[in-house]
């Protein structure tokens, strides 16, 4: 046996408190703390051919968001769970399944946190205009307010949530037997419906969330070409004819436009919900009906707020029958 072979143990330095998940994810596994990742990988990992007899384990500090964060906790822990609870007929890929929503959370996490930028600068901006209301009007607006980078950081978000929904529409694919083609949500509807029917949840959720999802690639798909005649536009802090300060909006040509800081707000939680959903209701359809098994909702007031995984699987005890204890005779 080789060193490398031997047991190892290591101290996670950072974060807050003590671990309250992990998830393997194939050729690592992170580990959390409530507001920390830490990525931990094996000498296998590293040095898969065995070339050297000495590869060390290796941890270190992913991201600072941990299981608290809702993408962390309810698309890859609570994801992992399902699967791993199930009894499926036909069984999915489980690994295939994880890497994909790994590769969604990493997105809907960097989504998060730049709109958190955003509105906190957008929020703190509109604080100071509205406190200088006070002082007697200005021709001259110098320097006048601006959000720093809205434009990059308008295209980082837009990239970001356009790869989530993309990946998103990659889960189908693992649990029924549909092409791994469409790379938005009207078309994957289509491509559900026609495999599940209309009355499947998995083809209404995505049926239902098509005009949410919509908005958001076409402010991506407008934005990547100026030349269009609709072009997406990014307006940070403006005066209005009558004076007015308005706050960043965006919108594409021909289209009512949206405040940036809240549009981006409501989108996160938007798409951690459909991942979540997406999810959740291709694990039912595939759990082998021979096994009383179904999926719950955790109540608010029993949640883990350092973890707040919200679905789990359960046995269904009105399908569970007792059988009747045999008959055994006196004596």
């Amino acid at each position: 046996m080789w060193p490398r072979d031997a047991a190892g143990s290591f101290k996670l330095d950072g974060g807050t408190g003590p671990i309250t998940g992990m998830c393997n994810c194939g050729d690592f596994m992170e580990v959390y703390k409530v507001d920390t990742t830490f990525r931990i990988k094996s000498p296998e990992a590293i040095d898969p051919e065995r070339t050297n007899p000495h590869a060390p384990w290796v941890n270190s500090v992913q991201d600072n968001v941990g299981s608290a964060h809702h993408a962390v906790a309810r698309v890859l822990m609570q994801g992992r769970q399902l699967l791993d609870g199930g009894i499926f007929s036909p069984a999915p890929d489980k690994e295939a399944v994880v890497r994909l929503l790994h590769s969604i959370k990493e997105e809907l996490v960097v989504c998060d946190k730049v709109a958190s930028r955003v509105r906190n600068s957008v929020e703190s901006i509109a604080t100071q205009i509205q406190a200088s209301k006070a002082t007697p009007p200005q021709r001259l607006l110098s320097p006048f307010p601006q959000v720093v980078d809205l434009d990059g950081e308008a295209t980082t978000f837009l990239i970001r949530a356009k790869r989530a929904i993309r990946l998103m529409c990659s889960l189908p694919s693992k649990f029924i037997d549909v092409p791994d083609k469409d790379s938005n949500f009207e078309y994957l509807g289509a491509t559900v419906k026609q495999k599940l029917g209309a009355d499947s949840r998995v083809t209404q959720l995505i049926e239902s969330h098509a005009d949410s999802i919509r908005h958001l690639i076409e402010l991506r798909n407008f934005q990547e070409h100026p030349n269009s005649p609709t072009p997406t536009i990014v307006k940070n802090f403006h005066v209005a004819p009558d004076g007015s300060i308005g706050l960043p909006e965006w919108y594409v040509t021909g289209s009512p436009s949206r405040l940036i800081h809240g549009d981006m707000s409501e989108a996160v939680p938007f798409l951690i919900v459909t991942a979540e959903l997406l999810l959740a209701y291709l694990v039912e359809h595939v759990i082998d009906p021979k096994w009383p098994l179904v999926i719950l909702a955790i109540p608010d007031e029993q949640q883990n707020a350092a973890a707040p995984v919200r679905l789990r699987i359960s046995m269904d005890m009105s399908r569970v029958r007792l059988r009747e204890a045999p008959d055994l005779g006196a004596g």
